[in-house]
């Protein structure tokens, strides 16, 4: 599960960047803190810790991607 949550917030800041989607941080603050309640599984600050370290490392990606495929939406 925290695999696929990871997954959907860089799915998320990728439409972002792209103009495609609108996600405030209250907005996945409160994402986060839903699942944590319900689920009993608080990863708010594993996903802070990992969004500050991966964070660049994803959008240089991303950048590499539009490069080769022209920034197809």
């Amino acid at each position: 599960m925290e695999s696929m949550i990871g997954r959907l917030g860089r799915f998320a800041e990728k439409m972002e960047r792209q103009g495609l989607l609108s996600v405030s941080a209250m907005e996945k603050a409160l994402f986060l803190k839903a699942y944590a309640r319900l689920s009993g599984c608080d990863l708010r600050e594993k996903m802070r810790r990992g969004e500050r370290l991966r964070g660049p490392l994803h959008r240089t990606g991303w950048f590499i991607e539009s490069l080769l495929f022209g920034g197809r939406k």
